[in-house]
């Protein structure tokens, strides 16, 4: 989340660019070699080691994105977020529309299923990918499978009936040579506090090598906030009763999700979790309709 890469940024110990940067999805990875050659990796006291990284959540996701990982930088640990598959269908198809206002998106019934028919589990890198492949602002249900662009890193052994099931088939190309960990949580994480929290930040600080831990969250805020109105007005309630096939199909990703990242996924010793329990009680949820429930409404 865009609260995450700015928490991140806190660290004197950490650089991040200030907002998404794709370079490696519109295959250019000469660009992101000139934004951050020159860098300070020493701290202000000249005792630490400064990291660099970057968000952005299709790299995992395009058909370049990994593979230049995969050449050029393999060992990168990578930090994976996130959210209740419905929630973030209705989260993402709001900003998308915000975003590009007046243009109408499609109606989320038309939706369901892939981003591109071409290639199945993929999304579009609207610099290199064919216009008339990417109409959906790659806003899809497909996506809500989280499951489908992890299971490129390799790190698990594909060699159950029930894990290819789990991946409806569609086992993505996986990349070879990604020697790097990866750090999940669900953003019911930031809901954190105390003790809880505590032992969050030092897993993750400990993940990521600092020599001095993260500070505490700061307050939640909405990164990107939507102050004209009148892109609004094509906003979603995804709790609609109009929206229950969208919801179902979502909740279906979402309990395949679940079951994979719990079974197979967390057996690797590459992949690490902060409180194991609170992890796999987050991600019970995604295969409720959390609409039924007003608690549980964001």
């Amino acid at each position: 989340t865009s609260y995450l890469m700015r928490y991140l940024e806190s660290g004197e110990e950490l650089h991040l660019n200030d907002h998404e940067l794709c370079t490696l999805t519109f295959n250019d990875p000469a660009r992101l070699v000139e934004m951050y050659h020159g860098i300070d990796r020493i701290t202000k006291d000249g005792q630490r080691r400064v990291k660099v990284g970057l968000k952005c959540p299709k790299d995992s996701e395009s058909d370049w994105g990994l593979r230049h990982y995969s050449s050029y930088w393999p060992d990168t640990d990578f930090i994976v977020t996130m959210r209740h598959p419905v929630w973030w269908f209705q989260s993402f198809y709001n900003y998308r529309s915000y975003q590009h206002f007046p243009k109408k998106m499609h109606d989320p019934l038309d939706l369901i299923g892939p981003c591109r028919d071409d290639h199945p589990g993929q999304i579009c890198a609207h610099k290199i990918s064919p216009k008339a492949e990417c109409t959906s602002q790659n806003v899809c249900t497909d996506r809500a499978n989280f499951h489908y662009p992890l299971s490129r890193l390799q790190k698990t052994p594909m060699d159950t009936a029930r894990e290819i099931e789990l991946l409806a088939g569609r086992t993505m190309d996986t990349m070879s040579g990604l020697n790097g960990r990866v750090f999940l949580m669900e953003v019911g994480y930031l809901g954190l506090e105390g003790a809880e929290q505590a032992q969050f930040i030092r897993d993750l600080s400990n993940f990521l090598g600092m020599e001095k831990p993260l500070p505490p969250f700061p307050p939640h805020t909405r990164a990107y906030k939507y102050e004209v109105e009148e892109r609004t007005q094509d906003f979603i309630d995804i709790c609609d009763d109009k929206f229950i096939h969208v919801r179902a199909e979502l909740i279906k990703g979402g309990k395949a999700s679940s079951e994979w990242l719990r079974d197979y996924f967390l057996k690797s010793d590459e992949v690490i979790v902060s409180q194991r329990h609170i992890f796999l009680d987050l991600i019970s949820k995604w295969s409720i309709d959390p609409c039924e429930d007003v608690e549980a409404r964001p």
